[in-house]
């Protein structure tokens, strides 16, 4: 951090501190430099993981399956992270899609930076494109209007470094790839919820498409957000099931938690 903070502190009847008042550009300056060195961390996790896999191959026999390994389905995981990708999507509050080709970036905010977005334009997802055949993958688009839209993520491969308003960037609530069929959470503003397959969506190419509507709302409401179901904890996930599209959602049972380790 280049500038020097000046907190002021709040203390208790016995002079110990308590609190630390900043003003909001410093916290968020804090923020954004925690963000930056969580990055950097991770990045080199992932070089090191990447490293020891690696030597497993080169030391074991041919026949040797690393993903028995102790870091193997580990380093599967987060080898999805665009880091280790050789091209990049960038998708924005405004709609627009930017690709750029990996620099070799060592977080977020490096990646952003090299990026000229327009004016109040925000990043909401970062996509990763790896050398593999892309032709299966899917990107899943969710929409406060209980839209959830299923394209071809080979629709945003294009020899152009900026695609202009091809999806409501502004509505958009929730982007990720896929390249097997997921269960997907929709949680509405009101706390109703939805389980439903990827599968039930037809697979587009036409970027701007809205997809199709999965939940309905009532008035006032929309969807807050869209989680895979491997990030919730649902007792029973068949209870958030429709027998059919759109449907409104479910009350959160006792006991289910949209946010695994969370109270709420």
């Amino acid at each position: 951090m280049n500038k020097t903070l000046y907190p002021q502190y709040i203390i208790d009847e016995h002079g110990s501190r308590t609190s630390v008042v900043l003003p909001i550009q410093d916290w968020l300056q804090v923020l954004d430099e925690l963000k930056e060195l969580s990055d950097i961390r991770l990045y080199g996790k992932i070089t090191t993981q990447q490293e020891t896999v690696k030597q497993l191959v080169e030391f074991q026999p041919t026949n040797y399956d690393v993903s028995n390994a102790i870091v193997g389905s580990q380093v599967i995981n987060e080898l999805k992270e665009w880091y280790d990708c050789p091209e990049i999507l960038l998708f924005t509050s405004f709609g627009n899609v930017y690709k750029t080709y990996n620099q070799g970036y060592k977080s977020e905010r490096q990646l952003k930076a090299s990026i000229e977005f327009d004016r109040g334009e925000k990043c909401i997802a970062i996509i990763g494109i790896s050398n593999d055949d892309e032709s299966d993958h899917r990107l899943i688009f969710g929409f406060k209007d209980g839209y959830v839209a299923k394209i071809y993520t080979n629709s945003f491969l294009t020899n152009r470094r900026k695609l202009s308003r091809v999806f409501r960037g502004e509505e958009c609530v929730f982007i990720t790839q896929i390249s097997d069929n997921k269960d997907f959470v929709l949680v509405s503003s009101t706390r109703k919820v939805i389980v439903f397959d990827s599968g039930s969506l037809r697979s587009i190419s036409g970027r701007k498409s809205h997809g199709a509507r999965i939940m309905n709302l009532k008035i006032n409401t929309y969807v807050e957000s869209i989680k895979e179901l491997s990030e919730v904890s649902l007792d029973d996930p068949n209870y958030y099931r429709r027998s059919s599209y759109p449907a409104y959602g479910h009350e959160l049972r006792y006991g289910d938690y949209l946010y695994i380790d969370s109270e709420e």
